[in-house]
């Protein structure tokens, strides 16, 4: 009975250290989770968003360049009709103090270190974009991908992790090719109670060019709050070069 009762002991002992090597393994954001029906999760994050008539949020970001990465904030005020303002921060002069607005006919892109207004219609977004290094790839893609929506795509679950003191489920999303993404493949760490994104990495293909990065939510979100309008309107400071394309 003595010798049965060690073995128990003994079993229990191994068990107790298998676990503390596999939480040991699995790293510190992890957490044990049951299988989730991913696509369910990704519709409700599809109506999640749909359902915010006005927000407010900031962002950090690490994204991909050809010298390295470039890092920085984003803060960004937007309202169905696609009414956006995003405001960067970064150490890269050239990026720094930028701010976009676009309306949904057109847009306007003030780069103060070049001292410079630009005004484009909203077909010409992607090249007015394509000058801001790397930065303007990932807000474009960014756009596209929210505007496509969330149909069309193959998932799967990465398991839980906490961002920013939140659960979040871990989701890869590959987007299928259309005319405006090739080989679009985002991981979303989704709020197990909003179902909206804490945070997102994203890769992808245009034309063999290949754009990537990592924007992570740092403040709370405000949903569905009245914004100034006057967030949406630029006025060019005095001495600033102004040029509409295509001149």
């Amino acid at each position: 009975m003595r010798r049965k009762f060690k073995f128990v002991h003994l079993l229990i002992i191994l068990a107790v250290i298998q676990f503390c090597w596999v939480m040991y393994r699995v790293g510190g954001n992890s957490l044990p989770h049951n299988k989730t029906d991913v696509a369910e999760l990704v519709q409700n994050m599809d109506k999640a968003i749909k359902n915010i008539n006005g927000v407010q949020f900031t962002v950090e970001f690490e994204v991909d360049s050809v010298t390295g990465p470039i890092t920085g904030t984003m803060k960004f005020w937007g309202e169905q009709g696609r009414k956006i303002r995003i405001e960067i921060s970064s150490p890269v002069a050239t990026l720094d103090g930028t701010i976009i607005i676009a309306d949904g006919q057109q847009a306007t892109m003030y780069q103060p270190h070049e001292n410079l207004v630009t005004v484009v219609k909203k077909e010409q977004y992607n090249s007015l974009l394509s000058e801001l290094p790397g930065v303007g790839d990932i807000i474009y893609l960014l756009l596209q991908i929210f505007n496509r929506g969330f149909n069309n795509v193959e998932t799967l679950d990465l398991g839980i992790e906490q961002i920013n003191q939140r659960i979040t489920h871990k989701v890869q999303i590959i987007y299928r090719p259309d005319k405006y993404l090739e080989n679009v493949t985002t991981i979303f760490w989704i709020d197990q109670e909003t179902f909206l994104p804490q945070q997102l990495r994203l890769a992808a293909t245009k034309n063999n060019f290949t754009a990537g990065g990592i924007i992570t939510l740092i403040n709370t979100m405000i949903k569905n709050k009245p914004i100034d309008p006057t967030k949406f309107v630029f006025m060019p400071p005095p001495g600033v070069k102004v040029r509409n394309l295509p001149e």
